[in-house]
């Protein structure tokens, strides 16, 4: 049945809304977990050792039998990128790419438990993106417009001293105290990677002493190899399908010793670590080991594979710590591990997984955070300014989308269990320690999303369910309120070629839309979902004119966000209250995908290691400024914003921590709050039907004596408040 209201305009206020300045201050941080797949490798400074990681510098002490105390954090603002050690000193540079800015920062490690930061240069380009220790020397790259350059550096004031000119940073390794080469070029005429070779001896007076010369090995491309220095003039040169021993003396005499294709191992290898008679080269889910007692025939020993612990995306360092090695890894801490002759054992892990999440969801004074590794960690904020972690459930399961809270004490979420099957399910939490399965409904598809509608009931769920080959969905609405099982309203299906990949849903004016988050942009759109009387609207047309292809897409009341795919990664934000309206305005986002809030007209978005801040209606075109961006430890951060007793709290879930801020919005001009009396103001029809989409709806028209952005409240003649535009 449709309802027919009459509004009767008995109050309706106007708010013109002027520019806001933004400001935060962080009042709590507290490390959580650990990410070690960074570019770096790991210092030993016995019995310590510094692991680098996305959240800064951590030090570990390392016990008799091998375990690891955590005993500091160091916080490191940006994308921590190398770092190395010189007497009692680290060096580290970090990358902020967000503001094209990258930081050195000089370490003091003479109190090797407490790691301080003695001093720090920032430069408003990429040039400390790759540092280097050349014999007793400091440098950096830097690259620009005019070239690629090479930057000594005073390793006491952290000043420049002398650069020279460089072909490409490619690839780089010193031969001797003295002696430094760096990859020059491809020379296809002799089908050899050339190297120039300088003599460092002098930091003020740098010379190019000569060049050496490497025949690109069969079925290696050119600059794939990596070369390592593993005992006096002898050098190991890592490629993708094969390994190659070189003797290399201070007179640039090169003697190529052994070769041994590794067709086992076809992948980029950087690096290795000399055990006694073996070498051991890190893969993505292995090592594999070499035995070098004979060096003029080296011998392939055998591959050990760890992926029953982890997964990793890249090749990473493992630190020789005498009766024990270590590798630092990207979800599961640090792995452990014993080497004797050709036995290498796996002997577990150090730190709890990382704490990336899906998001945060709040309920009771208390945070959920669905982890990306399995389970679900809860924090008590009761006292906002400072979360206690309180408990993690559900850690044999991976919870792949949102968790809704139907009732006081009941928890809806679908998840993955350890044997791959999926499910929707509801738990009864009273006891947050021990949740009950109350009940489960299995999820026979390929890919599952689950939408609320906010003016439905809580325990209403709708389901957005994909099979392969993905161009059919079914979208089914179930009833969650009884404890006994879940009743299904309807099942509704649709076929379309363009629904490929993920899908995403929302509701709108009790409409509901569905689109992919990649290919052409093009939402689908359907009424009667809330009367269980399902009827398609087609696709909306105007939301992705130029037909770009999307990288990804978010809906965010009240506004639709998408990323398009191009060189710039464009971000476009449409107030979608008219979908087929004008963007409101785009923003680049540098090289990766944001997702955003809005709270009192600001943008809070993701970059590298930053939250951007945009003032929505008055600032279109960028951040407010570079003071203005919230500077971060670590990526792919997660966010959300709440009010308690007048304070506004900002919540980031780095990698590896959880940090909390305090935030005010102030109006840069004032802030007119106005009668409606003042304006003339009609609607037409009155009465009209409550769905604008399924009847007539109604047009609000009203002017301003001034241009400005507007909240318009409406109240019934009761002095109820009906609805806020």
């Amino acid at each position: 049945m449709k309802k027919i209201i009459a509004v009767i305009f008995a109050l309706l206020t106007i708010t013109l809304n002027y520019a806001n300045d933004f400001s935060y201050e962080k009042i709590f941080e507290t490390n959580i977990g650990g990410c070690f797949q960074t570019f770096s490798e790991p210092i030993i400074n016995a019995p310590y050792i510094y692991f680098p990681s996305r959240y800064g510098l951590q030090t570990f002490l390392i016990h008799e039998n091998g375990n690891l105390e955590r005993v500091n954090v160091l916080p490191i603002e940006g994308e921590l990128r190398e770092i190395l050690r010189k007497d009692n000193y680290l060096y580290i540079s970090s990358w902020l790419l967000e503001n094209d800015s990258t930081v050195l920062y000089k370490v003091d490690i003479i109190n090797p438990e407490n790691p301080n930061i003695v001093d720090t240069k920032i430069s408003d380009d990429d040039r400390y993106v790759s540092i280097v220790k050349l014999s007793n020397q400091i440098a950096h790259f830097k690259s620009t417009n005019q070239g690629v350059f090479l930057t000594f550096i005073n390793p006491q004031t952290l000043e420049d001293i002398s650069q020279i000119q460089l072909f490409n940073i490619f690839n780089h390794f010193e031969i001797s105290n003295t002696l430094f080469a760096i990859y020059d070029e491809y020379n296809q005429t002799n089908n050899t990677d050339d190297y120039n070779v300088y003599d460092i001896s002098d930091p003020t007076n740098i010379v190019n002493v000569g060049e050496l010369s490497f025949p690109i090995q069969e079925n290696e491309g050119w600059c794939n190899s990596t070369f390592r220095k593993i005992g006096d003039n002898l050098f190991v040169e890592l490629g993708i399908k094969s390994i190659t021993f070189y003797n290399i003396s201070d007179s640039l005499t090169v003697n190529q010793i052994s070769h041994l294709a590794t067709p086992q191992i076809e992948y980029s290898k950087k690096y290795c670590v000399k055990k006694g008679n073996y070498l051991l080269i890190p893969g993505y889910n292995s090592v594999t080991i070499i035995n070098i007692q004979d060096i003029t025939c080296p011998i392939f020993a055998g591959e050990d594979n760890f992926s029953q612990y982890t997964v990793n995306i890249m090749p990473l360092p493992i630190v020789d710590a005498g009766n024990y090695l270590y590798m630092g890894t990207g979800s599961l801490g640090i792995l452990k591990m014993s080497f004797n002759n050709d036995n290498l054992q796996f002997l577990g892990y150090h730190l709890d997984n990382k704490d990336s999440c899906l998001g945060f969801y709040s309920h009771n004074n208390k945070i959920f955070l669905p982890l990306w590794s399995g389970g679900l960690n809860i924090f008590d904020i009761t006292n906002p300014a400072n979360p206690v972690f309180e408990t993690k459930i559900f850690s044999n399961k991976l919870i792949h989308s949102k968790i809704i809270f139907s009732q006081q004490d009941r928890l809806i979420l679908s998840y993955k269990n350890n044997m791959g099957l999926d499910f929707l399910a509801k738990y009864d939490i009273s006891d947050i320690n021990n949740p009950n399965l109350l009940y489960e409904v299995p999820l026979n598809y390929s890919k599952i999303t689950l939408v609320s509608n906010p003016e439905e009931s809580k325990n209403v769920i709708y389901i957005l369910g994909q099979t392969y080959p993905l161009t059919d969905i079914q979208i089914m609405k179930y009833d969650f309120s009884s404890d006994d099982n879940a009743e299904l309203l309807f099942s509704y299906s649709k076929s379309e070629d363009t629904f490929i990949y993920y899908l995403y849903g929302f509701f709108k004016n009790d409409n509901f839309y569905i689109f992919n988050y990649r290919l052409n942009l093009k939402p689908y759109g359907f009424s009667g979902f809330a009367e269980n009387d399902p009827e398609p609207l087609g696709q909306v047309q105007g939301i992705n004119p130029n037909n770009e292809t999307v990288g990804t897409a978010k809906y965010s009341e009240p506004y639709f966000e998408f990323v398009t795919l191009d060189s710039t990664n464009t971000v476009h934000y449409l107030n979608i209250d008219n979908l087929s309206s004008q963007e409101l305005f785009t923003t680049k986002t540098k090289e990766y995908y944001p997702f955003s809030i809005i709270n009192n007209n600001m943008l809070l978005t993701r970059g590298h290691y930053a939250l951007n801040i945009y003032d929505i209606h008055n600032n279109p075109s960028g951040v407010l400024n570079k003071e203005s961006m919230i500077k971060l430890n670590s990526d792919y951060p997660t966010f959300t914003t709440f009010e308690r007793d007048g304070i506004n709290y900002l919540y980031v879930l780095q990698t590896e921590c959880l940090s909390v801020f305090s935030y005010n919005i102030t109006a840069n001009g004032d802030i007119n709050i106005n009668p409606l009396n003042k304006y003339a103001m009609k609607n037409y029809p009155n009465p009209f039907h409550s769905s604008s989409n399924r009847g007539s709806g109604t047009t609000i028209s009203f002017d301003l004596p001034k241009s400005g952005n507007v909240d318009l409240t409406i109240y019934n003649i009761k002095g109820q408040k009906v609805k806020t535009l």
